[in-house]
C-alpha cells in the first residue's frame, strides 16, 4: 500500500517549534491555520485533548493553569530578583557555638587597636576639631587588671610594655575625614607557654590583655554640656550634637575594627568600666556572591563587643578630682576571654538570595503541577503549550537535529507508515504519540513510499528465506 502526500499528516517545522499550535486528537488535514496572539503566546490554546471531554473540564484546567503559570511566574520574579536585589545591603548575622580551636582565624597578634570617633560638625557641616588636635586631647593607658593578676596562672610572666600610640592604620581615609577618627596602637605583653596546659592557651590565650584605660579632654575638643550652647556661639561654631566620644576597641586586622567590633560612648565629667568579650566574626567576601548564595568565602577575625558598663571604681578612688571634673570622661576596658571549648562565632547571613529563589520557585511548581496532574490527567505545560511529557531529543541535538531524524528514519524504515497511517488504522500507537511521546519527523527528508515498501518487502523476504 502507497501512502499518498495527502494522507500524510506528520507535524511541519512551524508546528513543532511554534507554541501557538497545542496538540490535539483530531484529524490533521482538517485543521486550519490560527492566527497568533500575545494571549494565545503565553496563555496556550485550550482544546480537548481526550475524545469525549466536556467543555467545561477544557475551560478549567485552561484557567487554572493560566494562574498557576502567572502565579509562579511572578512568585519568581519577586523571588529571584526583586528580594535579593532589595536586601543587597542587609546582612543578618547568627550566632554559632564551636569547641574546635582549627575553627579560629589567625592569631590576632600582641598588638590592641584603640579607635575613637568625634562626630560632631558645625553649621557648615565641618568638624569641630582637626584630627591631630583630636588625638591631643587622648590619652591611653595599659593598666594591670584590677583583680592584681589574681586571674593570671602561675606560668606567666609580665613583659615590658610600650606606651599606646598614635596610628591610623585602624582609620581609613574615609573614616578620618567623615567621622573624624583616630586610632591608637598599644603593644601587650606575650604569655608564656604551659605543656600541662597547651589544650588551654592556643589561639587568643596565647596573651595577655591588661587593662586599657581610655581619657578624654573634652575641653580641647569643643566641648558642649548643654542645648543652651548651641545658641551662645556664632554660626560657625554652632555643633549639631553633644560632644560624645565613640570608643571601639579590637584586633588586626585593625582596617575592620570599625565594622566588626561594638563601641561604647564616653560621656563628659563620667567615669566608666566596660567588659569587651573577645568573639569570631565571619565576614563575607563579596556581596554578589552572597547574593547568589554563596557564602562558602569569608573573612575570619577576631572582634571585641562591649556588653556592660558600669561606674568605675578604681578610677574614683585614684583620682577624686579629676573624677569630679565635668570636662574629663575615661571608660576602663577589661578584656573577658571566653573559654577555648565554648567559642562564639557571628557569622554573616542572607535569607534571600538567588539560589534560594531558583528553589522556592522549583518547589512551588512541582507542588502546583502535582496537583494539576492529579486533577486533570495531564501537566500544565502540556495543556497551555503542547510540550508532551516525553521527549526522544534534548538541546544537545537541536544542531544537527535534520541528520539526526535522517539516521533515525533510515534505522526505522517503517516509522513513517506507523504515524501516517489512515484514521480508521490509528490505534495505541497513535494515542500514545499522540498524548506521551515526542517524536518529531518535520525536518528530514521524507524517503519515496513505494521505495520504502519495496524495502521493507525485499527485507522480510530475506528474513523469511534465510529461516
Amino acid at each position: 500500500m502507497i501512502i499518498s502526500e495527502e494522507k500524510q499528516w506528520y507535524r511541519g517545522p512551524l508546528e513543532r517549534y511554534n507554541v501557538c499550535w497545542p496538540l490535539e486528537l483530531r484529524n490533521r488535514q482538517s485543521r486550519s491555520p490560527e492566527p497568533t496572539s500575545g494571549a494565545r503566546v503565553l496563555l496556550g490554546n485550550w482544546r480537548g485533548h481526550l475524545p469525549g471531554e466536556a467543555e467545561w473540564i477544557i475551560y478549567t484546567r485552561g484557567v487554572i493553569a493560566s494562574i498557576f503559570i502567572v502565579g509562579v511566574a511572578s512568585f519568581g520574579l519577586f523571588n529571584i530578583v526583586i528580594q535579593p536585589v532589595r536586601n543587597l545591603d542587609q546582612n543578618l548575622v547568627r550566632e554559632l557555638r564551636t569547641t574546635k580551636v582549627d575553627a579560629l582565624p589567625e592569631h590576632p597578634g600582641s598588638s590592641i587597636y584603640v579607635v575613637l570617633v568625634h562626630y560632631v560638625r558645625n553649621y557648615y557641616d565641618q568638624p569641630l576639631v582637626t584630627p591631630d588636635e583630636f588625638a591631643a586631647a587622648v590619652n591611653i593607658t595599659l593598666l594591670d587588671p584590677p583583680s592584681n593578676g589574681a586571674n593570671l596562672s602561675a606560668h606567666s610572666v609580665n613583659v615590658t610594655r610600650s606606651p599606646c600610640f598614635y596610628d591610623n592604620a585602624a582609620v581609613d581615609e574615609l573614616a578620618r575625614k567623615e567621622l573624624n577618627a583616630v586610632g591608637f596602637r598599644c603593644d601587650t605583653g606575650k604569655r608564656l607557654e604551659d605543656d600541662r596546659d597547651q589544650a588551654l592557651i592556643k589561639g587568643i590565650q596565647n596573651y595577655i590583655f591588661p587593662d586599657i584605660l581610655v581619657t578624654v579632654n573634652f575641653t580641647q575638643i569643643k566641648y558642649f554640656d548643654s542645648y543652651e550652647d548651641y545658641y551662645l556661639y556664632p554660626n560657625l561654631q554652632k555643633a549639631k550634637g553633644f560632644s560624645t566620644v565613640q570608643a571601639y576597641v579590637g584586633f588586626r586586622p585593625a582596617n575592620l575594627i570599625l565594622t566588626t567590633s561594638s563601641e561604647a560612648t564616653l560621656i563628659p565629667g563620667v567615669n566608666l568600666i566596660g567588659q569587651a568579650n573577645v568573639f569570631v566574626k565571619k565576614i563575607v567576601k563579596s556581596t554578589f556572591l552572597s547574593v547568589l548564595g554563596l557564602f562558602d568565602l569569608y573573612n575570619t577575625v577576631f572582634a571585641t563587643e562591649i556588653t556592660h558598663l558600669w561606674p568605675d571604681p578604681f578610677r574614683s578612688a585614684q583620682n577624686e578630682e579629676t573624677a569630679s571634673d565635668i570636662k574629663v570622661g575615661s571608660l576602663r576596658i577589661h578584656f573577658h576571654l571566653n573559654f577555648p571549648w565554648q567559642w562564639k562565632i557571628v557569622q554573616d547571613d542572607r535569607n534571600a538570595s538567588v539560589f534560594d529563589g531558583f528553589a522556592s520557585v522549583g518547589g512551588l511548581s512541582a507542588f502546583l503541577a502535582g496537583i494539576f496532574a492529579a486533577v486533570f490527567g495531564t501537566s500544565i505545560m502540556k495543556i497551555l503549550f503542547a510540550i508532551k511529557p516525553l521527549s526522544i531529543y534534548g538541546l544537545a541535538h537541536w544542531f544537527h537535529m535534520p541528520t539526526l531524524m535522517d539516521a533515525c528514519v533510515s534505522e526505522y524504515p517503517r516509522i513513517y507508515h506507523d504515524l501516517s497511517g489512515s484514521p480508521e488504522a490509528r490505534g495505541l500507537l497513535s494515542f500514545i504519540h499522540d498524548q506521551l511521546l515526542d517524536v518529531d519527523l518535520s525536518k528530514t527528508r521524507k524517503p519515496d513510499a513505494q521505495a520504502n515498501i519495496e524495502t521493507v518487502s525485499s527485507s522480510h523476504l530475506h528474513t523469511n528465506t534465510q529461516c
